[in-house]
């Protein structure tokens, strides 16, 4: 009985968020510009500005979960943060949220 007690007070204390970057795949991300009608070239430099702007919230991320433990679980099209509620919360609000409630909390499937 303790042991269940204990896990549902680190549950309480501790919430998984979405890390979602600006990109899907890499020939699906470069074939929008293209079929957006930028020509090859075009298509490249807007992809790799994208690129740049998913390195840039990565590094953000990085620098602003410092000295938090958290851990991260990754797969084919998802990122998923989980640590702390009082110091991701802070990370998951605001015009800069660098993190997002999953879909299937927004959607109120949990």
């Amino acid at each position: 009985m303790k042991k269940r007690s204990v896990s549902r007070a680190i549950s309480r204390h501790r919430k998984t968020y979405e890390f979602q970057l600006p990109y899907f795949k890499q020939g699906d991300d470069l074939g929008h510009f293209l079929r957006e009608g930028l020509s090859p070239t075009e298509a490249l430099l807007a992809n790799a500005e994208n690129l740049r702007g998913a390195a840039a919230m990565c590094e953000e991320l990085a620098k602003r979960l410092q000295g938090i433990t958290v851990k991260i679980d990754a797969d084919t099209h998802t990122i998923r943060v989980t640590g702390p509620v009082a110091k991701l919360r802070a990370l998951a609000e605001g015009e800069d949220a660098l993190l997002q409630v999953p879909l299937e909390e927004r959607a109120g499937w949990s």
